[in-house]
């Protein structure tokens, strides 16, 4: 997958990136439309909740793609799932390993706000 993530909304607690990406496959090339959602609510002076959503959608030239390749949309749905289930997995470890080394501004750094925009 090569992503081409352009920011759609950028506040200091809300990040959301759109893109085109390319989906790059045994069977070629197609496209899908991706949306990453990051945001930070403040708890107290110490903690926060930080959220990170991805949601993707089907372009129309992925639905040609996989009708041209004998794919049903169940079949590419449960296939992403999977591997997007697996990148999560993955994820999810380094986060734990490294959550007590990760502060809110590396977190924000993404959308280039200042961390005293976040802080109130």
């Amino acid at each position: 997958m090569v992503q081409h993530f352009v920011a759609q909304v950028q506040e200091p607690h809300l990040c959301r990136l759109v893109s085109i990406s390319d989906a790059i496959t045994t069977k070629g090339r197609t496209k899908v439309h991706l949306v990453w959602e990051l945001s930070v609510k403040k708890i107290d002076d110490h903690t926060c909740e930080y959220s990170n959503h991805i949601y993707a959608s089907a372009t129309d030239e992925f639905l040609t793609f996989i009708e041209k390749n004998d794919i049903t949309f169940e079949q590419a749905r449960a296939t992403r799932q999977q591997a997007s289930d697996s990148h999560n997995r993955e994820e999810t470890k380094f986060c734990q390993k490294h959550r007590t080394q990760i502060s809110i501004k590396e977190l924000i750094i993404i959308c280039r706000y200042p961390f005293s925009d976040i802080a109130s």
